[in-house]
């Protein structure tokens, strides 16, 4: 049984990177840039799986969320987000009493993670001025709800910016905790991959190839014109 995740950018193809590493046999079906046309899992089925397991994960309880400005479903989800809700378990007896979940705006380093542009000093230097204000708040965990930024490359440049007093964690981090994707992967026996994008076969290919660090034919690619 295949997997289906879909996305308004290359974020699915992080999700396929981390199922493929642990699961090389998995069968995945990724729609770039459109909705899936059926029961297909994007980026916001596993808000919820993260915020339930960073509460536990939380040293003193205050968690920063970074959300790309143009993002409204995050801004929505998160700005209305009820953490009282949630068993929340802190790791040291000086956390707060209550968490408290900070929203962080930032601009452009999503469109630049999803150009293949995250190793660049242009990335770095707004990685640094965003987590810079985080610091200011002193959060313990840094979440980062858009899954372009789980990108081996990208989390890599994110938590050393952030440093070893602010850890970073991703929605990729959580997405086996699913159960249907656990069930899925563990009865595959032949790998399969099948991307449908609205983005040019030579681009999506290149990214692709590069997040989830796997080889793919042409015919494994099917512009959305062609559906």
């Amino acid at each position: 049984m295949q997997i289906e995740f879909w996305g308004f950018d290359f974020g699915p193809f992080v999700f396929g990177r981390r199922i493929l590493k642990s699961f090389p046999s998995a069968k995945l079906e990724f729609f770039v840039g459109q909705m899936c046309p059926g029961k297909g899992l994007s980026e916001s089925d596993f808000w919820e799986l993260a915020v339930v397991q960073i509460l536990s994960e939380t040293r003193f309880g205050r968690i920063g969320i970074v959300i790309d400005r143009k993002n409204t479903e995050a801004h929505k989800y998160f700005g209305d987000l009820d953490v009282s809700k949630f068993a929340y378990r802190p790791k040291d007896s000086r956390a707060q009493r209550n968490p408290k979940c900070s929203i962080f705006e930032v601009q452009l380093m999503k469109e630049m993670a999803n150009e293949g542009c995250a190793d660049t000093v242009e990335f770095r230097r707004l990685s640094r001025k965003y987590i810079r204000n985080v610091k200011h708040h002193h959060c313990d965990i840094l979440f980062f709800p858009e899954a372009i930024f789980g990108d081996d490359k990208t989390r890599k440049i994110l938590q050393h910016i952030a440093g070893t007093q602010l850890r970073c964690v991703f929605t990729s981090d959580y997405i086996m905790m699913n159960k249907d994707i656990e069930q899925c992967v563990n009865n595959s026996k032949t790998r399969s991959i099948k991307i449908y994008s609205e983005d040019t076969k030579e681009f999506t290919m290149k990214i692709a190839e590069d997040i989830m660090r796997t080889k793919l034919k042409s015919s494994d690619i099917i512009l959305s014109t062609n559906i």
